[in-house]
């Protein structure tokens, strides 16, 4: 079965806020379908809520469905997303060109291919959520990625994920590390340079530990550390066979997919290089 996805990922991080949304198309076969999501919190309150919906535009720079929409081009961005009591708009104005260090697929094999561009690695980000009625108008920074596969579920590769991206007042760093059941994948950027030698740690909470991604950038002998202390934790998701919006796709995928996976996001404030970061990072693993 031809299995296509194409996913815009947005998100947006301030001393008050913070949020991680998407939208995408997924095609199954003779299937295709739109999908939204909001993940947002503030100091009050959260709204989490995800959508299947019909589409009505798909091109490369823009998703257009019933209750969602994204449009992009190489200098800003907007989005819109309205799942009835939960709703976000926005635009994300590009303080950095698009980055993409690897100019192949990030991953191929003979079951398929997954690619991956950071679109902005920072923005300046203007706006606007609804939750139950009640508004509240947003400035702060973002970022946006933008990711391609026809990978299988069931047949995937993929062993683990870890992501990430800092924000500072005047900088921006992003961090990506793949491990596949046949190679790894690893890249580290910011303005000024980019690493393909890097390794990372994800430290839970040991004895006497605080909760941290500790990642390795550079060669042996000419390496730095980024340490990311967690400030709290986002999402906590089963993905896969585990997913609560498994019930939602067709009986033919439904009994594909007896593969396991998790997905968890962390809000990251530390300092680096001498200056405060906030950021999101994440560890997704599959089969694992």
């Amino acid at each position: 079965m031809n299995i296509k996805l194409e996913k815009w990922y947005i998100d947006f991080t301030s001393k008050k806020a913070l949020g991680f949304y998407y939208i995408m198309c997924v095609s199954l076969g003779p299937f295709r379908f739109g999908l939204s999501g909001i993940n947002h919190f503030d100091t009050m309150d959260s709204m989490k809520s995800c959508k299947f919906s019909r589409l009505n535009l798909r091109s490369f720079h823009a998703l257009k469905m019933k209750n969602a929409s994204f449009s992009t081009t190489l200098k800003s961005a907007s989005l819109h997303i309205n799942h009835g009591l939960s709703q976000i708009q926005g635009t994300w104005k590009f303080l950095a060109p698009p980055q993409k260090r690897i100019h192949k697929p990030l991953y191929e094999s003979g079951e398929g291919w997954c690619d991956w561009k950071v679109w902005t690695p920072k923005a300046k980000v203007e706006m606007v959520t609804k939750n139950n009625g009640n508004a509240d108008r947003l400035e702060g920074t973002g970022y946006i990625d933008y990711v391609r596969f026809n990978l299988p579920p069931w047949k995937t590769p993929l062993r683990r994920l870890y992501w990430g991206r800092m924000h500072s007042e005047d900088s921006w760093g992003v961090f990506m590390s793949l491990n596949c059941s046949d190679k790894s994948i690893s890249i580290y950027m910011d303005p000024k340079s980019v690493e393909q030698d890097v390794s990372v740690l994800l430290n839970k909470g040991q004895l006497r530990t605080l909760p941290r991604f500790i990642w390795t950038i550079g060669s042996e002998h000419n390496s730095f550390l980024f340490d990311g202390k967690i400030f709290r934790t986002l999402e906590n998701e089963e993905i896969l066979g585990k997913s609560r919006y498994l019930k939602l796709l067709p009986p033919f995928v439904r009994n594909k997919m007896n593969s396991s996976g998790c997905d968890e996001k962390f809000e990251i404030r530390t300092t680096f290089r001498g200056k405060e970061y906030q950021g999101i990072m994440e560890e997704v693993s599959w089969n694992v």
